[in-house]
């Protein structure tokens, strides 16, 4: 593109850094993802930011997902939340941002069965069955969940 004299767009970056997430290529995606900004004068959108998020979290960098996610100058949407972050965090194992994900997660939209089913997965392969009880807890008092989400055996949840 850029030997023909095309100059890339927004959607070229957002194409460009989910290829650096799915290719483990986290250098790559953070030199392009600052390349946008510096040198073609694109200003990053949220979709960029999920990119991102999604891209540090592959890599294991949930700690810095989470820092992009809180000085990110939009609100972050559930996908952000769940879609990357929470995603990382069951991946590698972190429970304390996981947490804090769910909970912005909550925030935004406590009615959606996801959220309850993949705390629970998270907190099945952890082992946590106090947290996980803590979730079916919540579960049960929040009656406007998605109908379609049932207890089974006390622990795992299913959809019909």
């Amino acid at each position: 593109m850029l030997r023909k004299e095309f100059d890339p767009t927004s959607v070229t970056f957002i194409s460009v850094l989910s290829a650096c997430a799915h290719s483990g290529r986290v250098e790559d995606g953070e030199r392009y993802f600052c390349v946008m900004s510096e040198k073609f004068k694109i200003e990053a959108e949220e979709e960029h930011y999920a990119c991102m998020v999604d891209l540090l979290g592959r890599a294991g960098k949930v700690e810095e997902a989470k820092r992009l996610i809180e000085t990110m100058p939009y609100n972050p949407n559930i996908m952000i939340w769940v879609g990357s972050l929470l995603r990382a965090c069951r991946t590698y194992g972190n429970v304390e941002i996981a947490e804090k994900a769910a909970n912005e997660w909550l925030e935004l939209d406590s009615t959606n069965a996801t959220l309850y089913f993949a705390c629970t997965l998270m907190l099945v392969d952890g082992k946590m069955l106090q947290e996980l009880n803590n979730v079916q807890i919540r579960a049960r008092r929040e009656r406007r969940v998605a109908v379609g989400l049932r207890l089974i055996a006390g622990i795992l949840w299913d959809f019909w």
